[in-house]
């Protein structure tokens, strides 16, 4: 899957867990709080769901949720469709 692709269907899910972020700007989302434990659960279930992959506990760690492009590569390093 392309970036772009990638990235459109991460914001979707990104905005549906909280609009009023500007995720582009955010590069420690979950360090400095604008994003909580629950939105991590969301989150992971969102791109488990969306991208039919299965995310494995040991990679569920704020630095791979922290900021847009470390999801990305955290679900293009899980090949992503």
């Amino acid at each position: 899957m392309k970036g772009g692709a990638i990235m459109e269907k991460l914001a979707g899910i990104l905005k549906e867990i909280k609009s009023d972020v500007d995720y582009g700007k955010e590069s420690r989302l979950f360090t400095d709080g604008i994003l909580t434990s629950l939105d991590m659960v969301r989150l992971v279930l969102g791109i488990n769901e969306l991208f039919g992959i299965e995310i494995d506990p040991d990679d569920i760690i704020t630095e791979n949720f922290d900021s847009v492009p470390a999801m990305m590569k955290l679900i293009e390093r899980y090949g992503g469709k």
